[in-house]
């Protein structure tokens, strides 16, 4: 049997993460992601956004903050992580929901 050649990604692969803010959802895409998203990333928490993912649920408001800045940034915002942090409080309301591709792309508000 000839070997199977590999299934082309679309956009509907790719992995991404609905993080919800007090009600504002925001879109993150993984694979849209440069090396210097990465390495903010590190310099605001010490892990990159991949490591941050396979944590599991133990976020605190800096990675909450991270995600957020993260997609603010892809939707064309500039924005500074110091606000966004300032933004946030352990009285947030936060669900951050990894996803493979689909067709809900919210975006990042301008309002925070």
């Amino acid at each position: 049997m000839p070997p199977v050649p590999p299934k082309s990604k679309t956009a509907d692969d790719d992995p991404v993460a609905i993080i919800t803010v007090d009600g504002v959802k925001y879109r993150l895409a993984f694979l849209d992601l440069t090396g210097s998203h990465a390495e903010m990333c590190r310099q605001f928490t010490g892990k990159t956004p991949t490591q941050l993912m396979k944590g599991g649920d133990d976020f605190d408001l800096p990675e909450i903050a991270a995600f957020v800045y993260l997609a603010r940034l892809q939707a064309g915002h500039d924005v500074a992580f110091a606000d966004i942090l300032d933004s946030i409080s352990y009285r947030s309301s936060v669900d951050i929901v990894p996803e493979v591709g689909g067709d809900d792309h919210p975006e990042a508000s301008a309002a925070n």
